[in-house]
């Protein structure tokens, strides 16, 4: 039982079309039912099949060589058609969170018994480069939307991440600027 083929299983159905009845049949069908082969047939032709043991060792190797093994944000996209956009939305939201935690992680171990305006530079310092290496999955998100099935609709979507996120390093560019001066360095470096 293959959790990541499920998870992606889950998210084409979820961003499907279908009825919420319809959905939440389907959901169950992929967590209670469906063997992996099932799933990886509903991924590369949009329906499930019943398979008998030759049938799956056809759907496996149409799995192996298909464009699902290579790229799955990618690959999920191009199997569900218009899916891609959520689908590289959700990877690139997911990326940035992760992210975000391990870089705010080390801000605390780094920045941990300074006293207040030192402290409060030290941590926006590691905030921005946080925010900094979000913008980069963002911008690996941007270039992934022209593989997409709808490239302007994804494009558009992303860009708004992009420049919400270039708001947020703005801001934290001038906070940091305030605290060093307060701190008494006298601007960015």
């Amino acid at each position: 039982m293959d959790k990541e083929l499920r998870l992606e299983a889950a998210l084409y159905v979820m961003e499907s079309g279908l009825s919420k009845a319809a959905k939440i049949q389907m959901l169950n069908f992929i967590k209670e039912e469906a063997s992996d082969a099932q799933i990886k047939a509903l991924m590369l032709d949009g329906k499930i099949v019943q398979l008998d043991e030759q049938a799956e060792e056809v759907v496996n190797d149409r799995f192996a060589v298909s464009h699902l093994q290579e790229d799955p944000v990618v690959a999920l996209g191009v199997a569900a058609g218009a899916f891609a956009v959520a689908t590289i939305l959700t990877w690139a939201t997911s990326m940035a969170v992760k992210s975000y935690k391990k870089r705010m992680t080390a801000a605390g171990a780094a920045c941990k018994g300074k006293p207040g305006a030192e402290k409060t530079a030290c941590i926006t310092k590691y905030q921005m480069a946080a925010e900094q290496e979000k913008m980069k999955i963002y911008k690996q998100a941007l270039a992934k939307c022209s593989k997409s099935k709808i490239p302007a609709k994804c494009t558009m979507r992303v860009g708004k991440l992009i420049a919400k996120q270039k708001r947020a390093i703005d801001k934290l560019k001038e906070k940091h600027t305030r605290s060093r001066r307060s701190f008494g360095h006298g601007g960015m470096k």
